[in-house]
């Protein structure tokens, strides 16, 4: 049973790219990690993948390749995947202590593009991460709904690809980071990358969030 359709690959990538990825990773405060209230947040995003190193271009390559793209078309049923240059929503994204996300669902519609959002690809980068620490990927089928709830946690492990549908039931998040005071200094890693179709949903909506007992 799981809540809906999703994998999960470990060693996704070739070990040297994937720590070739780790030694580019950008600094946290080189990001977009200003919150909307003005003040410094615990997550910072990079979007401008390309511009982060070779490792990162190489990887932009593989995504967007034919021979992937085809790969994943035919691992899903879904024909014709489009890969985002622009790396809307996604890119790196790095959590310090403290940092949590409600269970969400995406946006279903690009906003640039008269593309369908259908795929979520989420790439850990972190390493020696301990599940007692918080911070793992939860899917959720019905989280607003306790008693008819089903989830899976995911622990951010290093080179581990999740893919999952992008639906009006796919929800995910994970709960508030709380590291030991000796491990202050890591942060989650992640990269996040998204896979269309051609055509736009007629009903879209943005990224919506609920709030759970489930984050702290």
């Amino acid at each position: 049973m799981q809540p809906f359709l999703f994998w999960i690959e470990d060693y996704f990538l070739d070990f040297s790219l994937a720590n070739r990825l780790l030694d580019e990773w950008p600094s946290f405060e080189s990001g977009q990690y200003i919150g909307d209230n003005g003040l410094p947040g615990e997550k910072s995003v990079h979007s401008e993948v390309g511009d982060l190193g070779p490792a990162f271009r190489e990887l932009e390559r593989f995504l967007a390749s034919p021979e992937f793209l085809a790969e994943l078309s035919c691992r899903t049923g879904i024909p014709f995947l489009l890969f985002d240059p622009s790396w809307f929503g996604g890119g790196t994204h790095e959590n310090r202590h403290g940092q949590s996300l409600d269970q969400h669902i995406d946006f279903n519609n690009h906003p640039r593009q008269n593309w369908r959002r259908r795929l979520n690809l989420i790439l850990s980068l972190t390493k020696s991460w301990q599940a007692e620490w918080g911070g793992c990927l939860e899917l959720h089928n019905s989280p607003c709904l306790p008693e008819d709830d089903y989830w899976l946690t995911v622990l951010p492990k290093f080179n581990r690809a999740v893919f999952f549908e992008t639906s009006d039931y796919s929800w995910h998040g994970f709960k508030r980071i709380n590291l030991p005071l000796a491990q202050r200094h890591m942060t989650r890693k992640t990269i996040a990358c998204y896979f269309y179709q051609e055509h736009r949903y007629p009903h879209e909506h943005r990224t919506v969030y609920i709030k759970t007992t489930q984050q702290n």
